[in-house]
């Protein structure tokens, strides 16, 4: 079985439980269950893109709905930076690392950038957190900054951010790590060992299951012998 190209949210959803990983992302036997914070989640992505890339276009702007006018402010940040901004970046790398299509066909991973601005050699990728549960996950801004750099040589040093919006708008708000070129080698050590047990469970067609908490509330996959139940 080929691979699915993977992303940071595929690789995840992988660890957190292999089974429900191939059932609901591989198989597509189940739907995933959306819940209102993801569905707001989803909501504040689509309201944050239209307002920053209007905003730094010079377009008239959309007005935020009401349960968005708060952010606004917090929206605002990202306008008028030096360099050049972007919203909803697409990127993907074929199995060369080089850049291409983020639907081609030899296409080997792909990263979406809630915001990212390029000036110069330096790059800001900042992501929006809408959850209420602070985690900095520092494989998602890993597999970020290496997008940036296999996309854009020009860049050497690329800062990036998680703005946990549910928590404040100031600096206490935000998880912040820098990266740099010459980290490269070692920004991919941190992720081989989980690729490599992506890879291994397509090729073998074997993907176990993690039971945990989640598995009673938040899992669709009812022919598991832990639907219901986790890991008790």
């Amino acid at each position: 079985m080929k691979p699915l190209p993977w992303t940071h949210s595929k690789l995840s959803a992988f660890e957190q439980c292999a089974r429900q990983f191939e059932q609901v992302q591989v198989l597509r036997n189940f739907t995933d269950v959306k819940h209102a914070a993801n569905l707001w989640g989803d909501r504040f992505h689509k309201a944050a893109e239209q307002f920053i890339e209007q905003s730094v276009a010079g377009e008239a702007v959309t007005p935020l709905g009401a349960d968005m006018q708060s952010y606004a402010d917090y929206l605002a940040q990202f306008i008028g930076r030096p360099g050049k901004t972007y919203v909803e970046r697409r990127y993907a790398l074929d199995l060369q690392l080089a850049p291409c299509d983020f639907f081609a066909a030899n296409v080997w991973c792909r990263a979406i950038l809630d915001v990212l601005t390029l000036d110069g050699p330096v790059a800001q990728v900042d992501d929006h957190k809408t959850g209420k549960n602070r985690k900095k996950d520092m494989q998602q801004l890993i597999i970020s900054a290496l997008h940036v750099f296999y996309w854009h040589p020009e860049i050497e040093t690329c800062h990036t951010a998680f703005h946990w919006v549910q928590h404040g708008f100031g600096e206490s708000a935000k998880d912040r790590e820098t990266f740099h070129r010459h980290q490269i080698p070692k920004l991919w050590e941190t992720l081989i060992p989980k690729l490599q047990r992506y890879k291994a469970a397509f090729e073998i067609e074997l993907f176990k299951p993690k039971p945990s908490g989640l598995c009673k509330k938040y899992c669709a996959v009812d022919t598991c012998e832990y639907f219901g139940a986790g890991s008790r």
